[in-house]
């Protein structure tokens, strides 16, 4: 079964914190929208799903003149070194 996720019209970036190395925390309010969005339960947005979704909008963000942000900046390089 193939899970459409979507980003309400208006909802800005959230807020994301480095816990430790490799672990992120993004704010649950962004999640729960996320889900109800897509008509799906916040536990089915696996880790996953919800970096791509992340990194993908940030990056769309970015090419209309959104600021970067320190932490997605340092994850996009970081998964682009565990490519290499």
């Amino acid at each position: 079964m193939t899970i459409y996720l979507k980003i309400p019209e208006g909802t800005p970036f959230p807020n994301i914190t480095r816990k430790t190395e490799g672990v992120l925390q993004v704010d649950p309010d962004f999640v729960h929208l996320v889900a109800e969005a897509s008509n799906i339960k916040p536990e089915q947005l696996d880790d996953d799903a919800l970096s791509e979704l992340l990194v993908n909008w940030y990056i769309e963000r970015i090419k209309v003149g959104y600021p970067h942000s320190e932490i997605m900046d340092k994850i996009i390089a970081g998964a682009k070194n565990e490519k290499d």
